[in-house]
């Protein structure tokens, strides 16, 4: 989840000041300085009590979830390329058809 913001009450960074800004929650990191994740290193950080952990870990949660979808919705696509031997054709939406079905 991207581009939250903290007043300085939700969390501490490492050296254990609180942090004030934007942040984002990682699927595996949980809370972390920035309001996406890069590739560069960046802090993560610790919810100053359990509340806060709490909804950390349900973010977590939805965002695993949300990663399980994508999978499957992923998989199933490769496997129906696989089997056809072409990529999935999607339909017109509305209107007149062109008299081929394209299928």
């Amino acid at each position: 989840m991207n581009n939250l913001s903290t007043n300085g009450s939700e969390f501490l960074l490492p050296n254990g000041r609180p942090y004030r800004g934007k942040y984002h929650i990682h699927v595996r990191q949980g809370a972390m300085v920035g309001a996406t994740h890069t590739s560069t290193d960046h802090a993560r950080l610790t919810p100053v009590n359990q509340a806060v952990a709490e909804r950390v870990a349900s973010i977590q949660r939805q965002l695993r979830g949300q990663q399980v979808r994508a999978n499957k919705i992923q998989s199933t696509r490769a496997t129906n390329r696989r089997l056809t031997g072409r990529a999935p054709q999607s339909r017109p939406s509305g209107g007149s058809s062109s008299g081929s079905s394209g299928y």
